[in-house]
């Protein structure tokens, strides 16, 4: 049968499960799983009614699932097999991080549970019409809210993810609770694609916050920090690890924490570009002092840009940071690092010419020697008629309009059709009839009203409307230029915005694993590189290992311990001693080392090797969990205490 199968045997009394089964049917009962038959004997494990239709419950619950978020313009939906307790949720949430989450209004036990869960994790949960999860207008939606390549089809329903009918009434409910379509600054703004649940470590909000990874809800941390400037540092492992200079290196860190890779490969690459950075004191000096703190926050600046309401102090911030790519690709090829050319520099190699085009176009537009004395203005060269100021919508205009040789030839021809325009109906260029350029229209003719008999005689010509500046209109021929000119400003619109991505992926990138160096190098004692086994070989060896966060509080005398787990001697360690010396401290710290190293970061021991888990202090844990238990039993008397021994 599929691994993905489970098979009961009908006893008319009771039901059986076999072999792997049977590991499955034990969590529903208290009876013992038995084995029959000769050698290899076959284990089985009987279940009554009731514990059949609670296991059949369980086996049964799918969780539909879809996330929007609005800042990085990403739909993001899945469908995962769940428990009653919703645990893969819970580890869902931890990585997501969601704010706010939407749920169909009933009063069933599972929509009961469901809003407990998510109550407890801080989200404010919302109840909206069973109806607003139909699925019927979804395709219709993502057609005019999706960003397609030139290369794929326009068609939503041929992507892979609406094949998830249940996700996608979700992603319905809510695309109708954020009235998206209302706002055509949305449309063809996001990418969708499958939230991956399995690719991470499996955390929950519990393990983040019992082992420090991300400071408690509530705590003093940000005011604690104005009197001590360690405070930050101490309180937890994000603000130990947080040496980031750029706002995408802050967000990428906090989501690298939440989402612990699995991937083997992906974790070495990033630890080859740690350890590169580690040994190079000169170059991560030059990316973290001089160099990245000139990058803007590239993914708030591109959501202006592409709602027009972007300021020119807002396109010379993009300027400075295009400028500093190449200084930064400069610096990283100093490192002679493999992994440093085919992680960091190869992905933006590629788009230097489109960043040199970009940079020459405000070079051409901007006044820079104002810019020093905090002016932004277009200089007066560009147009005459500007005397040194320009609106934003007219330097959109060209930007959108001039930047390429195939504006520039259109725009010619649309000049040609005024002059044409002007001969037929005989009117002067310029002053009676006048070129015009606006969001509803395009480009279009304007008379004024006087000269309105004049156009209604030629049946050449289209009337748009009748305003008190005059009257404007168009011809066919404009009309066709009008569709071309709408056609080549969205390429280069959809063009910049991935080039802009790509530079904000690679600088978040850069900034991140750039910070992870720094908190290598800044600890009392240097962190050392992990020797990564891969998931299932179950060694995890730590010498001196220490806990990160307490090491650089002032005043504290650490001593760092050992740790041997071996799946083939010792898989089992319990730890026993007098109140208040350090048993809680010695097992927190060996969780978070292991965090740190699926991170990627360097780890605060003198020797480690770890073998890749897949989860950590997780309500459902596999053989390659890592599960850790601070004080089971807590507040028993001593012969409780012997009971659970």
């Amino acid at each position: 049968k599929p691994p993905s199968t489970v098979r009961f045997f009908n006893r008319v009394d009771y039901y059986t499960l076999h072999g792997e089964d049977a590991n499955i049917g034990a969590n529903f009962t208290s009876a013992a799983i038995k084995y029959m038959g000769d050698q290899p004997k076959l284990s089985y494990v009987c279940l009554n009614k009731s514990n059949f239709e609670l296991l059949l419950r369980e086996l049964l619950l799918v969780l539909a699932i879809s996330c929007i978020n609005i800042t990085e313009a990403k739909f993001e939906v899945c469908e995962i097999n769940d428990n009653e307790c919703f645990s893969e949720l819970e580890g869902l949430i931890a990585q997501v991080g969601p704010k706010e989450c939407i749920i169909p209004v009933g009063d069933s036990a599972e929509l009961v549970s469901l809003k407990n869960v998510l109550e407890r994790n801080g989200i404010l949960v919302a109840k909206v019409k069973k109806s607003d999860f139909s699925d019927d207008d979804i395709n219709q939606d993502l057609n005019r809210l999706l960003f397609f390549h030139e290369d794929q089809q326009r068609n939503a329903s041929a992507l892979p993810e609406t094949n998830l009918k249940e996700a996608m009434g979700c992603l319905q409910a809510l695309i109708r609770f954020l009235n998206l379509i209302g706002n055509e600054a949305n449309f063809n703004q996001f990418k969708l694609s499958t939230l991956d649940a399995h690719r991470f470590v499996r955390l929950d909000n519990a393990a983040l916050y019992a082992l420090n990874v991300l400071p408690k809800p509530g705590s003093q941390t940000a005011e604690s920090s104005i009197l001590n400037p360690n405070a930050a540092k101490t309180d937890s492992l994000k603000g130990l690890l947080e040496n980031c200079v750029t706002a995408q290196g802050r967000r990428l860190l906090e989501q690298w924490i939440k989402q612990p890779l699995k991937d083997y490969n992906l974790i070495n690459d990033r630890l080859d570009v740690v350890e590169a950075l580690v040994k190079d004191p000169e170059t991560r000096t030059l990316l973290i002092k001089d160099n990245l703190p000139r990058i803007a926050d590239l993914m708030a600046l591109s959501k202006k840009m592409s709602c027009k309401k972007a300021r020119l102090q807002d396109c010379y911030r993009v300027y400075q940071t295009v400028s500093s790519i190449p200084n930064v690709i400069q610096i990283l090829r100093n490192t002679e690092s493999k992994c440093v050319k085919a992680m960091l520099i190869d992905p933006i190699s590629d788009i230097i010419a489109d960043l040199q085009n970009y940079q020459s176009m405000i070079e051409q537009t901007l006044d820079l020697d104002l810019v020093d004395r905090g002016e932004f203005l277009v200089k007066c060269s560009f147009d005459d008629d500007l005397n040194g100021r320009l609106s934003m919508h007219r330097f959109y205009r060209y930007i959108q309009g001039y930047y390429t040789l195939r504006k520039k030839e259109l725009v010619k021809k649309i000049q040609k059709l005024l002059r044409h325009a002007a001969e037929d109906l005989d009117f002067e260029e310029g002053k009676t009839i006048k070129l015009e350029c606006n969001d509803q229209h395009g480009y279009f003719f304007r008379v004024t009203l006087k000269e309105e008999q004049a156009l209604r005689k030629s049946k050449n010509y289209k009337i748009l409307d009748a305003i008190r500046g005059g009257v404007r209109f168009t011809n066919s021929k404009l009309t066709d230029l009008n569709k071309d000119y709408e056609s080549i400003k969205e390429e280069y619109m959809e063009r910049q915005k991935t080039v802009l991505a790509e530079i904000f992926e690679v600088a978040a990138t850069i900034d991140v694993l750039a910070s992870f160096a720094v908190a290598a190098v800044s600890a009392r004692i240097p962190y050392i590189r992990p020797k990564l086994h891969k998931e299932g070989t179950g060694i995890l060896k730590l010498k001196k290992v220490r806990h990160p966060c307490l090491e650089v509080q002032d005043r504290v005398s650490f001593i760092p311990n050992n740790v041997n787990f071996d799946q083939e001697d010792k898989v089992f360690h319990i730890i026993t001693g007098p109140n208040m010396c350090g048993k809680s401290t010695y097992i927190r710290s060996v969780g978070i080392c292991v965090l740190m190293a699926h991170i990627g970061s360097l780890v605060p021991c003198e020797e480690a090797e770890i073998s890749l888990v897949d989860g950590i202090l997780v309500r459902s844990a596999t053989k390659n969990s890592l599960v850790i238990i601070d004080e089971l039993g807590r507040g028993t008397s001593t012969y409780d205490g012997c009971g659970i021994a």
